[in-house]
């Protein structure tokens, strides 16, 4: 993957660590508090060197690097816009169930190859997601997914209709799994919608928690057992 310039804050997102910024925080805040409450002249020459060099690791561990936030944002902006316009797709329009909405399933990617690192809130990411939507139709499911890298331009839509009497089966699987990135790993719970299909065919897609989905799942497969 050719490295772009606009995207190295998203790269250092997972490449970087925060220990450069906890270091200098905490050297500096013990520079300040010799500074302030020492009781000789060596705790104020230590608080001198503790001082500036705290506040250089600081700056140098928080700068050049995207935030949990930046992340998120990011992938709501290149997710957007993705919901089908029924006007201009009248074949799928006249066959959409009205008693079933559709349902917005997303997550990342959890697989060799990608690159990860632990959120804040103690969740893993990955430089890759993906985002689905599920439009239940009177004889088919039609899916509409958008793949994309947080370290480079890369996107990839795809859509595909599958009719209800090939389903062979379908469900959330949940499995633990782990990743490894350099000399990092982790192991993480993999939660993905699947659709066994056409004898041999799986299509298998990131469905992070989301409370209605086990009750689409149901009413979906009631469907396909009325025939």
């Amino acid at each position: 993957m050719k490295k772009d310039k606009k995207f190295n804050n998203y790269i250092n997102y997972f490449n970087k660590t925060d220990t450069l910024k906890y270091v200098g925080g905490v050297l500096a805040v013990l520079g300040i508090f010799l500074y302030m409450f020492g009781w000789s002249y060596v705790s104020y020459i230590i608080a001198t060197v503790f001082l500036p060099v705290g506040g250089a690791l600081f700056l140098i561990g928080s700068s050049g690097r995207a935030s949990d936030n930046d992340i998120k944002e990011y992938i709501v902006k290149r997710t957007e816009g993705m919901e089908l316009d029924l006007e201009n797709e009248p074949n799928i329009k006249k066959r959409i169930l009205k008693q079933l909405s559709n349902e917005a399933i997303e997550g990342y990617e959890y697989k060799n190859g990608v690159m990860a690192t632990k959120a804040k809130n103690g969740s893993v990411r990955t430089s890759e997601y993906t985002k689905s939507i599920i439009y239940p139709l009177a004889n088919a499911v039609y899916i509409v997914s958008r793949s994309i890298s947080l370290v480079s331009d890369e996107i990839n839509d795809t859509s595909i209709e599958i009719p209800y009497s090939q389903i062979a089966d379908i469900r959330l699987d949940k499995n633990e799994t782990r990743i490894a990135f350099g000399k990092k790993s982790f192991i993480v719970w993999d939660s993905r919608f699947v659709i066994e299909y056409d004898v041999d065919k799986v299509i298998s897609l990131p469905a992070r928690d989301n409370a209605s989905l086990d009750s689409f799942i149901e009413t979906v497969k009631r469907i396909i057992a009325k025939g």
